[in-house]
């Protein structure tokens, strides 16, 4: 009787150790804004900002598009920051921490326009602004004088900006963090009361306790091993085909980065099982 609970006890251990490593690994790395922000580098962020100012833009304004392409390419750090900004938003949003709401700074913006707007006009094609050379000096200062009227110090971008099929995803995105949240909470109690069941039944003997202790986490371990290995896999055949052409070739390296604390979990948890287990053995067998 005595080895039939240890037994059942170190399996729900084992389902529990599992589950707490992709848990822990996706907390600590898409869940986080540290670790999503400092990958913003691999995303075209002067491209993704710059399609958000076009979309603020009054109606017969096309001509300002390659305006707006041309500023946020220069002021690349600028657009990396409110793309940082965004990000951490959306992940607040998504951890049920906040409503979706992030503050764009434009005032860099606003002094470039200000300053190089005229050259950035000279460089139009001749189709876009068909103005005879007088008429297009008068429209380049009309225009310069119109840019603190036409863009506003901030931009306060909350859930109104978004279409229903992104309010959907962040919506499943959020259910799905509170299912990780109630994770985080319960599976570790239930962890605990599995070590504390295999020691009292085991009545705190050394070596049936560590074996019984060991073989459970040198399983979860293996088994987080295999998970982190196929995860990549699993995840890009998941992605393939619904995702842009020019962000498809990010995925391989985010998903690895996501994968490292699921390595380091498992090493931790092989080291504590088959230490356990090799500790076991310098105890001797009781009656």
């Amino acid at each position: 009787m005595r080895t039939v609970v240890s037994v059942l006890c170190g399996v729900v251990l084992v389902v529990c150790l599992v589950v707490l490593g992709p848990a822990i690994a996706l907390r600590q790395t898409v869940l986080n804004a540290d670790f999503v922000t400092a990958r913003m580098e691999l995303v075209d962020a002067p491209a993704l900002i710059a399609d958000q100012l076009k979309q603020q833009l009054p109606p017969d304004t096309e001509w300002l598009h390659p305006i707006i392409d041309t500023a946020t390419t220069d002021l690349e750090s600028w657009s990396n920051e409110q793309l940082a900004t965004l990000a951490r938003s959306a992940i607040g949003h998504i951890k049920g921490e906040q409503e979706f709401r992030a503050v764009v700074s434009l005032t860099e913006l606003k002094t470039y326009l200000q300053l190089h707007l005229g050259d950035l006009l000279e460089q139009l094609p001749p189709d876009v602004l068909p103005f005879p050379p007088t008429q297009m000096e008068m429209f380049i200062g009309l225009a310069a004088s119109q840019v603190p009227s036409m863009v506003p110090d901030v931009l306060e971008i909350d859930e109104s900006f978004l279409d229903e099929e992104m309010l959907a995803q962040l919506q499943t995105a959020r259910d799905y963090t509170a299912t990780l949240r109630t994770i985080l909470r319960v599976i570790p109690i239930v962890a605990v009361a599995m070590v504390l069941a295999i020691v009292l039944v085991q009545r705190l003997r050394p070596r049936p306790t560590l074996r019984y202790l060991g073989v459970p986490h040198a399983i979860g371990g293996l088994t987080c091993l295999v998970l982190a290995l196929l995860v990549p896999s699993l995840v890009w055949g998941a992605v393939a085909g619904r995702i842009p052409p020019e962000v498809a070739p990010l995925v391989p390296g985010i998903v690895s980065d996501c994968c490292q604390p699921l390595y380091v979990y498992s090493g931790i948890l092989l080291l504590v099982g088959i230490g356990m287990v090799g500790l076991s053995f310098v105890f001797r067998t009781e009656d």
